[in-house]
């Protein structure tokens, strides 16, 4: 059950955004956050069962040996789910390699750790559930594995990227390569409850004082915890890269990282449709993604987000255009974005029109909404 529940969870976790698939580094840590979630699903049953058979594992250990009774816990508990996170770590790997078969820069921390933290996660639930009442240990499982891991990484801000976490808004971007410090650290936190927790159980199965285990195991949580606090997070600037692939047209020249090759036409007749809208110098000539080291660069050239590339190629360009070379001030709102998909045809003139400032657009001539736009372009932001 724990592994059907392991391998369901982390499927449908996975497939609720597929942006990983295709990005190497992307794919690690949407499978770390994946995986965190599906484990703590899953060590929930683990605890019943351990907790059910509490006095067989007792007089199992008794009468052949506690290195016996550890052989049949990971023989019965944890090697099913062990194969299933395997099985799901291996399809995801599979869809990015056929996607993406040349990526950028691979990192192998992401799965390491993604895999490291599942099977600690799965230790702290069997642990546990020897230990506790499935009253106390079923919340302590959902609290040590999700809530706090959550709090923990939470931080996003100066620029600072987390590993793997339960919140699927947050992501690795890439080509970033993934800092090793920072999810070995997070990593080690789990590792550390979890051998705090297998050193309780233990006593617990053999009927022993808890006092020098429990003194360990608080003493593990403590520096587990002083390390994910000190830890070096993972600084949310691209690595610049030589390695790139370029398209163009008359009118505008796209370049991505060999990651994104596939969402290349895409963004490159985004930015051919915008060129048929906008004339030279109301434009970017060319747009660049986040990460490539492009010689030559200046202000005629716009950069698109890695993320915004991942999540939609078409958006990352007309955002690109719309905060390229701008000086916003009160008179000009952030509504330009908008604009531009209505000259798309993605955004309805009726809605843009209901937009503050922009009321002039009912029927305004294509000669005002040109003056309109370049008003803002200007190079002393």
């Amino acid at each position: 059950m724990s592994a059907a529940i392991l391998a369901m969870a982390a499927a449908v976790s996975l497939n609720a955004d597929l942006s990983w698939a295709g990005d190497w580094n992307e794919t690690g840590a949407a499978l770390g956050s994946s995986g965190m979630v599906a484990a703590t699903l899953a060590g929930l049953p683990l605890a019943l069962y351990a907790r059910r058979n509490i006095e067989p594992l007792r007089s199992l250990e008794l009468g052949c040996g506690g290195a016996r009774m550890a052989r049949f816990l990971l023989r019965r508990c944890l090697i099913p789910s062990v194969l299933a996170w395997l099985l799901v770590v291996a399809t995801a790997y599979a869809i990015t390699a056929g996607l993406n078969p040349t990526p950028t820069s691979p990192s192998i921390w992401p799965p390491v750790a993604a895999t490291t933290a599942v099977l600690a996660v799965l230790a702290i639930s069997l642990a546990l559930g020897v230990f506790l009442h499935p009253a106390f240990s079923l919340p302590l499982i959902i609290l040590v594995t999700y809530i706090v891991p959550v709090t923990l990484d939470w931080v996003d801000a100066d620029g600072t990227v987390p590993g793997f976490t339960p919140l699927t808004s947050l992501h690795l971007f890439l080509p970033l390569t993934p800092v090793p410090t920072h999810f070995v650290f997070q990593t080690l936190f789990l590792m550390a409850i979890a051998a705090g927790a297998l050193l309780l159980s233990q006593a617990q199965v053999r009927r022993q004082r808890l006092r020098l285990p429990a003194a360990t195991a608080v003493l593990l949580v403590g520096v587990g915890g002083a390390l994910v606090a000190i830890a070096p997070p993972a600084i949310g600037e691209s690595l610049l890269t030589d390695r790139y692939v370029c398209s163009e047209t008359d009118g505008a020249r796209v370049c991505l990282l060999p990651d994104h090759e596939r969402f290349l036409p895409r963004a490159l007749d985004t930015a051919e449709q915008i060129a048929q809208v906008l004339p030279p110098g109301s434009r970017p000539s060319t747009y660049i993604e986040d990460g490539i080291r492009y010689p030559n660069a200046d202000s005629s050239m716009a950069y698109l987000s890695a993320s915004g590339v991942r999540i939609d190629p078409s958006s990352a360009v007309a955002v690109a255009v719309a905060d390229w070379n701008v000086c916003f001030d009160e008179e000009h709102p952030f509504n330009r974005e908008f604009w531009i998909y209505y000259k798309l045809g993605l955004w309805p003139l009726e809605d843009l029109v209901e937009m503050d400032g922009m009321e002039f657009m009912s029927d305004a001539s294509e000669d005002v909404q040109l003056t309109w736009w370049n008003e803002p372009l200007g190079s002393t932001c």
